[in-house]
């Protein structure tokens, strides 16, 4: 079998039996002056220097913790390769702050070189959900694209009008044809909670905007999808407040 092969055979193996034989170290990494820690994942066996990866996570609480971001990381390790989560505390506070995107992109790189695990070529990244398009975004930069082999992103969105107005409305389409979607709130609690009082008229609604971000901050701590009736309470009682 060829070398890309193999490869792939033992990402699926791992992603779905679980890896063996890994090592995953907590380090710190400096983000232009600001300490974040950093979740670093390889294979117990091989030798370095390896193949290397950053994975940047989403708008989640769990962050670079998020169950299903670790399953596919440590998948990638079992295939040989060394990869780095970078914290974005920022994001964890479901603040977008996608100027930070950058930044924690070039520590990442930077604390891959540092640990001496990773070849000295271009590395490979990866975005999951809001991390997608940055990820994208990111090796395109005149600073970065050097630095950066391939980009690839899951869950994220291609024209940002069209996914704000599926979030708000659940209405989506394609050339003429029109459906429609019961989308998960969450979505649209954080946009809420981020850019309501920006929006001409209200300016005022502090009390909603923080309201949003308390219904998105529970959802994401909790195990039940945004959009089921446990929230209910929370709800009612924040409307009366």
């Amino acid at each position: 079998m060829t070398a890309p092969t193999v490869r792939m055979l033992r990402y699926a193996r791992a992603w779905v039996f679980g890896p063996t034989e890994l090592v995953e170290d907590e380090i710190q990494l400096d983000r232009d002056g600001t300490p974040v820690a950093a979740t670093l994942v390889r294979p117990r066996r091989p030798q370095p220097p390896l193949p290397a990866w950053v994975v940047l996570h989403g708008i989640t609480r769990p962050g670079r913790s998020h169950a299903q971001l670790l399953r596919f990381t440590r998948a990638i390790a079992s295939t040989g390769a060394v990869a780095i989560i970078p914290d974005v505390p920022e994001w964890r506070e479901l603040s977008l702050s996608p100027h930070l995107s950058a930044p924690t992109v070039r520590a990442a790189i930077r604390g891959l070189r540092a640990s001496g695990l990773a070849l000295d070529r271009p590395v490979g990244i990866v975005g999951v959900s809001f991390g997608a398009p940055h990820a994208i975004a990111a090796a395109g930069l005149p600073d970065l694209r050097d630095e950066i082999a391939t980009a690839v992103g899951f869950g994220g969105y291609g024209h940002l009008e069209s996914t704000f107005d599926f979030m708000m409305s659940g209405e989506h389409g394609w050339n003429d044809d029109r459906h429609a979607l019961r989308p998960d709130p969450y979505g649209r609690w954080v946009v809420g909670a981020n850019y309501l009082t920006a929006v001409p008229g209200h300016d005022d609604a502090g009390d909603v905007a923080r309201a949003l971000h308390t219904l998105a901050a529970t959802s994401g701590d909790g195990d039940a999808p945004s959009w089921h009736p446990v929230y209910d309470p929370l709800i009612r009682r924040m409307r009366t407040e």
